[in-house]
């Protein structure tokens, strides 16, 4: 009789600690690194980069739109010649 009680508890026991221990290894295997948004980049890093290459484009985009409408260079319309900011001549 004791032998049976005893090996109820220690069954109940293992079925109590796997059961328990399946929850976790369930949500571990889904998510195991919560705090990544991707293989390399955390969710901060993502937004830094996103915010970085919209602020690339934006002012890519400002050159383009200089460019398009013929700001971008001084007028050729000078008598003198007209020095670029290096020092070297157009």
């Amino acid at each position: 009789m004791k032998t049976a009680a005893r090996f109820l508890v220690v069954a109940l026991t293992m079925t109590a600690a796997t059961l328990g221990g399946l929850g976790c290894a369930h949500e571990y295997q889904n998510r195991p690194a919560p705090a990544m948004a991707s293989t390399t980049e955390r969710w901060v890093d993502v937004a830094d980069s996103y915010s970085y290459m919209r602020n690339i484009n934006q002012r890519g985009a400002i050159d383009d739109f200089n460019r398009a409408i013929y700001i971008d260079n001084p007028t050729r319309l000078s008598p003198w010649p007209i020095v670029d900011m290096s020092g070297n001549p157009r």
